[in-house]
C-alpha cells in the first residue's frame, strides 16, 4: 500500500513539474492568440509608435459633449475591428472612447507578452495625454477580460479618474482556482490595485466559465478604495453587456455621474456619518 501511495505521489509531483515548466515558457504564446486582423489601416485606424521600435494601432471615438474618454483595452481574442461596437455604446453612453491593440493584433506590428501589453497601454496612454491633450483627471480606464491587466497596470502607473474591468482576473493563474498554483505569478491585478487611490467598478458574470466569478470577489476584496461591484446573475464571460444591458449601460452612467467632485464628496461624508 505504501509502494502505491509513493508511486501516485511520485507521479503528481512529476506532472506538476512538467505543467509548471510549460506555463513558463508558454504563458504567453498560451495567453495571446491573437486572431486574424479584422480591419485595414484607414483614416480611422492608424498606427503610432512605441518606444521599443513597435507600432501599435489605435481608434478614436471623439464625442463632443463627452465629459469623460474611457481608454479601452479589450479581450485576447479580439481586436480593434470586433470592438467596434463596444466603443459605439460607449460614445452612445456619452463618452469618447479610444481603444488600441496590443502588438501581434490587428495591423500592429511585433508579438505580445505579458511585458509588450504593458508598453502598448503606457504607449496608449501618453497618445491620449500627449498628443490627444486629454487630461488625466478625464480619463477613465476600461479593461475587459485580459485588458483588466493593462488597465489595472495605467491605473497603478497614473491618475487616471477611475478603473472599469469588466471579466477581470485577479492574476493570469487565478483565472480558474481561487489559490495560486505556481510559485510565481503573471499579471497580479489584485496586487497593482490594492492601493489605487481611484474608484473602481467591477462587473463580473456570475457564470463566467473562463474567467471564474471568485476573481470579481478578490479583486473586491483588495482594492481599498471606493469600489463597486455588479454582479450580472447567470452571464457568463462574453455577454455581461446583453444579458442585463439596464445594469451594465446604467451602472457605467451611474458610476460615471458619482465621480463628479460634488456628489463624491457628498458620497464619502455620507460613509463616515455611518461608521
Amino acid at each position: 500500500m505504501l509502494h502505491i501511495i509513493i508511486k501516485i505521489l511520485a507521479f503528481a509531483a512529476s506532472f506538476y513539474f512538467i505543467l509548471m515548466i510549460a506555463a513558463y515558457f508558454l504563458a504567453d504564446k498560451i495567453a495571446f492568440p491573437a486572431p486574424k486582423p479584422s480591419y485595414e489601416l484607414s483614416e480611422k485606424y492608424r498606427l503610432i509608435d512605441a518606444p521599443n521600435g513597435g507600432k501599435i494601432c489605435t481608434v478614436f471615438l471623439k464625442n463632443p459633449n463627452a465629459k469623460y474618454t474611457i481608454l479601452f483595452s479589450h479581450g485576447n481574442g479580439e481586436d480593434l475591428g470586433e470592438i467596434e461596437k463596444k466603443l459605439e455604446n460607449l460614445y452612445n453612453l456619452g463618452f469618447s472612447g479610444f481603444a488600441y491593440d496590443y502588438f501581434g493584433y490587428g495591423q500592429s506590428t511585433l508579438k505580445s507578452s505579458a511585458k509588450n501589453i504593458e508598453i502598448c497601454a503606457e504607449t496608449a496612454w501618453q497618445h491620449l495625454v500627449k498628443t490627444e491633450n486629454v487630461p488625466e483627471s478625464k480619463i477613465i480606464v476600461f479593461g475587459y477580460s485580459m485588458g483588466s491587466a493593462p488597465s489595472s497596470y495605467i491605473a497603478s502607473k497614473h491618475k487616471p479618474r477611475a478603473l472599469i474591468l469588466m471579466g477581470g482576473f485577479a492574476s493570469a493563474f487565478q483565472t480558474q482556482l481561487p489559490i495560486k498554483i505556481f510559485p510565481w505569478d503573471m499579471l497580479n491585478n489584485a496586487k497593482k490595485i490594492a492601493n489605487l487611490p481611484c474608484p473602481i467598478l467591477i462587473f463580473h458574470g456570475t457564470k463566467d466559465c473562463i474567467v471564474r466569478y471568485h476573481n470579481a470577489e478578490i479583486l473586491y476584496e483588495k482594492a481599498s478604495c471606493p469600489k463597486y461591484l455588479i454582479s450580472i446573475k447567470g452571464a457568463g464571460h462574453y455577454d455581461i453587456p446583453y444579458s442585463a444591458p439596464k445594469a451594465f449601460f446604467g451602472g457605467i452612467k451611474n458610476f460615471a455621474n458619482t465621480l463628479d467632485p460634488n456628489v463624491e464628496n457628498a458620497i464619502n461624508a455620507s460613509i463616515k456619518s455611518k461608521q
